[in-house]
């Protein structure tokens, strides 16, 4: 039981703060994804750089956002399992 408990306070203290903020980010950033995936231009040239870093960087943070409800799975899993 008291293992359990650890599990619930390591969910709490590393898991959901990393859920919310990523989350968070993601939702503020997505509107201006839509706007330019709509109305970009598609090159690789120095006047793009900042719309390419913007796509890298969302891309980053949603890499960033899964992998934390990845681990937030695995931990609820690991909960469930233990009795």
């Amino acid at each position: 039981m008291r293992y359990r408990r650890m599990l619930w306070r390591s969910l709490s203290t590393n898991c959901l703060p990393l859920v919310v903020v990523n989350s968070a980010a993601v939702l503020i950033l997505l509107p201006v994804l839509v706007e330019i995936v709509h109305h970009g231009d598609w090159s690789l040239s120095i006047d793009a750089l900042a719309q390419n870093t913007f796509l890298f960087i969302f891309g980053m943070i949603s890499v960033f956002f899964g992998w934390s409800l990845y681990l937030t799975y695995r931990l609820l899993k690991k909960i469930y399992v233990t009795r």
